[in-house]
């Protein structure tokens, strides 16, 4: 297996949807601009960039596989090519930033964002790993990272979020590669991988919500042990759907309760302990994202 050594940035996300959020350059990865035969998502670099424009092959494209499906029209599509090295087009990466893929801030970050969202397929070859990576900084100086690596299957759209440490931070960058990029940049086979609607915060949905709506919310306790409760605004009434994610962005448990309740609450003694975060959706309408822990 070749392969090839590169120093190269990692990227950071963009959030948008509704007004309620900060915004993040083209996280839908709605807006391209064509270059010969090559189409580049805009604020994004990646191996097109590097690649002669009249080629035929590129490992960065458009596709009209998009996630969720009533929230514009494209996603990013991103993959090894084998039969490409050592040269630039074998390997499937994209970042937020300039060209020279230098360690620096590539935008703001909201003031107080607690994690970083969005959707992800991955389908794999010869278990390359893929990487879906947030860079934070405070005044020009890295301050942590927070990162989805992975090597399993996700042939479906999944949802992610990164929980953030508590630091104050300002700025931050992105990476997304379907390969595991460090050191030597190794690709064993020609793994595919797919990003859409990133956010900070909370995952974006076919229908916005208001910030009021968010502060509104609340889930406690928190550690918790067996019994995660949730409070609501008091106009929800009906029934609510609570979903259970890891930090990989698996879902590993749902249920439907009443709003009504006083308050509403789902068990979660079945998990094992570790982070996770929860989804409350009303009416198709995610309401509410938080990260919480079990603890045993």
């Amino acid at each position: 297996m070749k392969t090839k050594t590169l120093s190269i940035l990692a990227l950071m996300l963009v959030l948008s949807y509704s007004t309620a959020f900060a915004q993040i350059p083209n996280n839908g990865f709605e807006e391209w601009i064509t270059v010969g035969n090559c189409q580049k998502p805009v604020g994004w670099y990646g191996t097109n960039d590097f690649t002669d424009t009249l080629a035929n092959y590129f490992g960065v494209t458009r596709s009209t596989d998009h996630n969720p499906a009533s929230v514009g029209n494209y996603s990013v599509r991103i993959q090894n090519n084998l039969d490409q090295l050592p040269d630039w087009p074998a390997f499937g990466i994209l970042w937020s930033g300039g060209a020279s893929g230098s360690d620096y801030p590539a935008f703001a970050i909201p003031l107080n964002s607690s994690s970083f969202c969005g959707y992800y397929k991955f389908l794999p070859e010869n278990n390359d790993t893929m990487r879906i990576a947030l860079f934070a900084y405070n005044h020009g100086e890295e301050v942590f990272q927070v990162m989805l690596e992975s090597s399993e299957p996700a042939p479906e759209w999944t949802p992610f979020c990164l929980i953030f440490p508590d630091m104050i931070i300002d700025s931050g960058r992105i990476m997304l590669s379907s390969f595991y990029p460090e050191g030597e940049l190794t690709i064993h086979g020609n793994s595919v991988l797919y990003a859409d609607n990133l956010s900070f915060d909370n995952l974006i949905t076919s229908t916005p919500v208001t910030v009021n709506e968010f502060t509104a919310v609340d889930i406690f306790p928190n550690p918790v042990a067996d019994k995660l409760m949730i409070s609501l605004p008091d106009n929800q009434s009906g029934q609510i759907t609570l979903d259970v994610f890891n930090m990989t962005g698996k879902q590993v448990l749902s249920r439907q309760v009443k709003a009504s309740s006083a308050p509403p609450a789902i068990d979660v003694s079945s998990l094992a302990a570790g982070n996770y975060f929860l989804r409350i959706t009303t009416n198709t309408r995610v309401v509410f994202i938080k990260d919480f822990i079990i603890t045993r």
